[in-house]
C-alpha cells in the first residue's frame, strides 16, 4: 500500500536545488513523490515516469541523467531511489512492524488477560517520543547495548572533526558550542570515528561545496538532523580540500565531460 503522505524538508529541497533550472526543478519533485508513493521502490520505467511527469521519454532520460550527476537520484537494481526516501520508508516499515507485534501483546482487563488486536490504521508520521522508544525496542531485540566510548575519546574524535572541516565550512556555520552539544548527543547511537568521517565528506560533497556560504547548513544542525546520514560508512578523507579546491575540481569535471 502506498504513503498517503510523508515528510517533505522543504527547507533542504529548496538548499539542496539551488542553481537547479525550472524544468529539472519540478522534475525532482514528481520524481520524490513518485519513489513514496511506491514505497522506496520506483520501476526504471520510462513510459511509466515520462506519463507521470507529462513529458516524453526522450525529455525524462535527459532530466534523469542530470539528477543523477548530481546525486539526487540513483538507479539501482531497475528502480529509481533516493537516500532519504530509503531511509524514511524502512524506518516507517519497522514501526509499522513494531506497532503490529505491540498490538498482539496481551492487554489486562479486570484481572484477567486477552489479546485485543486493533485494527485502527497505522499512522505514517508517529510521533516522536513513542518512535524513540520503538527504536529502542527494535535494537534490543537485535543485539545487546555497546559500551560508550569514553570522554577523552570522544573529545579527541570532536578534535578531528574540527580539524577536517577547517575551510570547509564557513566559521559563521559553525556554532561551535551548540555543534559540540549535538555531536556528544549523536555519539551514543554513532561510533564518534564514523561520525567524524561522514560529517566531513557530507561537506565535501559536489551538493553542499557548490553552495554559496550562507547556504550551507550550519554544522549543529547537520548532526541534529542526521543530514550526513548517507555518507556513513565512508572512510575520513586523508587532506580535506578546501572550499576553492573543491570548486577547481568540480569545474575541472565538468570540462572533462564537456571535451569528451
Amino acid at each position: 500500500m502506498s504513503l498517503p503522505y510523508y515528510k517533505r524538508y522543504t527547507r533542504d529541497l529548496l538548499d539542496g536545488t539551488v542553481g537547479m533550472k525550472l524544468e529539472l526543478k519540478g522534475a525532482y519533485g514528481l520524481i520524490l513523490d513518485l519513489i513514496y508513493h511506491h514505497n522506496g521502490d520506483l520501476p526504471d520505467e520510462s513510459g511509466y515516469i515520462s506519463g507521470q511527469l507529462g513529458c516524453t521519454k526522450n525529455k525524462w532520460t535527459s532530466l534523469k541523467k542530470q539528477l543523477v550527476e548530481l546525486g539526487k537520484i540513483s538507479i539501482v537494481d531497475g528502480k529509481v531511489t533516493n537516500n532519504r526516501a530509503k531511509t524514511e520508508v524502512n524506518l516507517l516499515k519497522k514501526y509499522s512492524k513494531q506497532q503490529s507485534k505491540n498490538r498482539q501483546k496481551p492487554h489486562v482487563y479486570g484481572g484477567s488477560s486477552e489479546t485485543v488486536v486493533d485494527t485502527a490504521r497505522i499512522d505514517t508520521e508517529p510521533d516522536t517520543d513513542t518512535l524513540k522508544e520503538t527504536n529502542k525496542e527494535i535494537a534490543n531485540d537485535k543485539a545487546p547495548a555497546k559500551p560508550l566510548p569514553d570522554r577523552k575519546s570522544i573529545d579527541e574524535n570532536w578534535k578531528l572533526l574540527m580539524d577536517g572541516l577547517d575551510g570547509l565550512v564557513p566559521k559563521s556555520r559553525l556554532s561551535p558550542m551548540a555543534a559540540k552539544q549535538e555531536f556528544y548527543l549523536s555519539h551514543k547511537s554513532r561510533e564518534p570515528k564514523m561520525l567524524v568521517a561522514a560529517v566531513i565528506n557530507y561537506y565535501r560533497s559536489p551538493e553542499v561545496a557548490e553552495r554559496e556560504e550562507k547556504f550551507k547548513p550550519a554544522l549543529p544542525r547537520v548532526i541534529k538532523e542526521n543530514l550526513y546520514e548517507p555518507f556513513i560508512g565512508l572512510p575520513i578523507p586523508a587532506k580535506p580540500l578546501s572550499y576553492a579546491e573543491q570548486r577547481m575540481a568540480y569545474h575541472l569535471r565538468d570540462l572533462q565531460e564537456t571535451a569528451q
